[in-house]
């Protein structure tokens, strides 16, 4: 029983952290929500097509029920520009990490669509750090005290 409740504490510290995280980056991205608006709006933009854009974009309402729609598009999907213009709407089916206006596509599609450069990435990255890493390990334990291991370890403390 101590385990499932060992379990239990750590499964809720990780949602509780995972919702913190969530809403930190929520919030970064939401800071100067006005140049979104201007970029998705374009240069000649009447007060009409702005408060249109800032509409579409959902970003008329507080900043709490913004962060509820993007949380809840997570798990249900969601759509951008309100009941009133229902033929004008974007639907994004969940996960909906959002909409690139600017791109006209789910960011999750878009995301989805890297996927596989970012994966190359980070196995070349991978590889290397280990070669590297092993390499200089074995070159700073052998030289362990001498000119070789200090500078090794300054580089690593430099590159952390």
């Amino acid at each position: 029983m101590a385990k499932m409740q060992y379990l239990l504490v750590k499964f809720g510290w990780m949602i509780l952290t995972i919702f913190i995280i969530t809403a930190i980056t929520f919030m970064i991205f939401n800071i100067f929500p006005e140049a979104n608006i201007s970029a998705v709006c374009g240069k000649p933009c009447s007060v009409q097509d702005y408060q249109d854009t800032r509409h579409l974009m959902g970003l008329d309402v507080p900043l709490w029920e913004q962060f509820w729609n993007f949380l809840q598009g997570i798990f249900v999907g969601r759509s951008f520009g309100g009941e009133a213009a229902a033929a004008a709407a974007i639907t994004c089916s969940a996960p909906c990490l959002g909409y690139s206006f600017l791109l006209n596509q789910s960011v999750t599609d878009l995301v989805v669509d890297r996927m596989g450069v970012t994966v190359s990435i980070a196995i070349v990255a991978a590889v290397m750090w280990l070669i590297l890493g092993i390499g200089l390990g074995l070159v700073a334990a052998v030289k362990q005290g001498k000119w070789q291991d200090k500078l090794i370890q300054g580089l690593e403390v430099v590159s952390i």
